[in-house]
């Protein structure tokens, strides 16, 4: 995002939040990422969302992140 314009960022984020009706068939994300403010914001999604579990992997866990998806019961 370093590269991110402020008009980028906020067409995103009103995509994102106009999509916020079709998270119903998810029971987890994953999300992989060293930033902090990305596992702030995924903290603050769970707490938003509490029927979507939401946890942040580090990148040299992808795999586990992607098994961990897929592990729903």
């Amino acid at each position: 995002m370093e590269d991110m314009t402020g008009d980028a960022l906020r067409r995103d984020l009103q995509y994102g939040l106009s999509k916020l009706g079709e998270l119903h068939p998810f029971q987890r994300a994953a999300v992989v990422s060293e930033k902090q403010w990305i596992k702030a914001a995924t903290e603050m999604t769970g707490a938003l969302f509490p029927q979507i579990e939401a946890r942040v992997f580090p990148a040299d866990e992808k795999t586990q992140a992607l098994e961990w998806v897929a592990d729903v019961q």
